[in-house]
């Protein structure tokens, strides 16, 4: 369960973020089982992992490696304080286990935890294999904003370890969640090739079939599959719970949600999916009293400040904007109190975008800005990604006053971002808001190159946009397509409560 303001995605939900696209291309029928020998419990060399094609796993302490072998089981079946329990307790086993140190620092929701098991990871990866080090290089780099060290170093990775399921399907995820979709998918099911019923990939590709193609019926097939291998789990019933709440089907997705929290009543993701569903069907106040249940179920602290502001946006649904201020600026103060301050700029991002008139829009978009530039802490990537959505909101509410100076110094100072960073996020932001810019200036073909260059559904703003520019540029056609999909989206955000919804209710 993710809305697309939180920064870290690595500790959230499967869930990927729709766009209309080609079908995926293969069959997960004719995929062929590979029996993958597990690990031994037993210290294995280096060159003995190697020749098993996977990546090593450097450490002399057999617990350790046990403990790590556990965290990954773990994070495959979502069950995600676990799987960083087992990691820290690796790390405590082996004081010089690298893999230990980066895992924790790619999957924490602690800033603190995440710097000081990043460096430690970096400080010991010359004493690790050479695999390990590309790991690293790629788990820290992408962290620290630098994406295309990053994206080098997991190729190369890929290519030296092509058969490493865990592998495949870890840098499957990442590439989709930098909206690389052909490649991400390709990963996934290579991983698929080698394990039919691996869970993991599974539960991915189950969302690929409904999120990049909207081929519900495929997903629904999968994700009953997984349940089937997985019975005692409450993951895939819960990812199934949210593909139905995508394809429209509600009550079926309450349904899936109630069998997952009677497998496990402390699941959380399952609790948040059920109040994320009756928010989504209109009813709010019933959707609060689960939120209220999901934020004091909340493992740890960044999932809580997430959960109070789906609480808050119940009130947006409802147009009852002093009562979601207020909720807002309780997840604000609680955020900054953690130490959350990207969380902390969001809640001021989210207040903006559903403000009526602009210059209390820009008060929240500047005091948004102020947290990110102030705050060091926050890791680069979270950093260049948070602030590029506040320029991309900031031009969004700028050309709807018909402010274009204040418009186009946003879109400048997003372009200079995207220049810097390699993240395919931030440039799909910067295209977005350029777009938005070109239609205000009445360039209608270059805001539909621009606008087309982003990611259908990773944000509904930039789609009511692009349908707009269709509509003025006379291309009826697409325009009522992208209209008709707008209507369909069953997405717990705020883009859905302010696109979506208003457009549901025109003919």
């Amino acid at each position: 369960m993710l809305e697309l303001a939180n920064l870290s995605p690595e500790y959230h939900r499967e869930r990927v973020f729709p766009m209309l696209a080609t079908s995926v291309r293969s069959n997960l029928a004719c995929l062929f089982l590979l029996v993958i020998a597990i690990a031994s419990a037993k210290a294995l060399s280096p060159q003995q992992v190697t020749a098993n094609n996977e990546v090593p796993i450097t450490t002399p302490s057999a617990e350790a490696r046990k403990l790590f072998l556990q965290g990954r089981e773990a994070r495959e079946n979502w069950h995600l304080p676990e799987a960083l329990d087992a990691w820290r307790a690796a790390s405590h086993k082996d004081p010089k286990f690298a893999l230990a140190f980066v895992y924790v620092s790619f999957y924490t929701p602690d800033p603190k935890e995440e710097l000081s098991a990043r460096t430690s990871a970096k400080r010991l990866a010359p004493s690790a294999s050479p695999g390990e080090q590309l790991l690293i290089q790629w788990f820290t780099g992408a962290k620290e904003g630098e994406f295309i060290s990053a994206i080098s170093a997991m190729n190369d990775l890929l290519a030296k370890y092509p058969d490493d399921k865990w592998l495949l399907f870890q840098a499957g995820r990442w590439l989709i969640l930098q909206r690389r979709w052909d490649k991400g998918i390709d990963l996934l099911q290579r991983a698929l090739v080698i394990d039919p019923d691996y869970t993991a990939a599974l539960n991915q590709v189950g969302y690929a079939y409904a999120s990049f193609t909207w081929q519900f019926d495929k997903a629904y097939a999968v994700m009953e599959h997984y349940s089937k291998i997985k019975p005692q789990e409450p993951n895939p019933l819960d990812s199934w719970g949210e593909i139905l709440r995508e394809g429209g089907e509600f009550e079926k997705s309450l349904e899936q949600y109630r069998k997952a929290l009677q497998l496990d009543p402390h699941f959380y993701s399952a609790q948040l999916g059920l109040a994320d569903t009756y928010a989504v069907m209109g009813q709010e106040e019933r959707a609060r009293k689960e939120y209220e249940k999901a934020i004091q179920q909340a493992t740890n602290q960044r999932d809580q400040v997430s959960y109070m502001n789906q609480f808050a946006l119940t009130y947006v649904r409802e147009a009852k904007y002093d009562l979601a201020d207020q909720a807002y600026m309780k997840s604000a103060e609680r955020a900054r109190q953690l130490g959350l301050f990207d969380m902390q700029a969001d809640a001021h991002r989210f207040m903006a975008m559903y403000q009526p008139g602009i210059d209390k829009a820009l008060v929240h978009l500047d005091e948004a800005a102020k947290i990110l530039h102030e705050n060091h802490s926050i890791a680069a990537e979270n950093a260049q990604l948070s602030l590029s959505r506040v320029l991309y909101i900031r031009t969004w509410k700028a050309t709807k006053a018909n402010k274009i100076d204040v418009a186009s110094i946003a879109v400048e100072g997003l372009g200079k971002i995207a220049n810097h960073s390699g993240s395919n996020l931030v440039r799909q932001n910067y295209h977005g808001a350029a777009g938005m810019l070109a239609i205000a200036q009445g360039k209608y073909l270059d805001a539909i190159a621009h606008l087309e260059e982003e990611d259908r559904f990773t944000h509904l703003i930039s789609m009511e946009q692009l349908a707009l520019a269709y509509e003025k540029n006379g291309d009826r056609e697409p325009a009522n397509d992208l209209k008709a999909a707008l209507k369909r989206a069953n997405f717990s955000n705020m883009e859905q409560a302010l696109v979506t919804m208003p457009l549901r209710k025109t003919n």
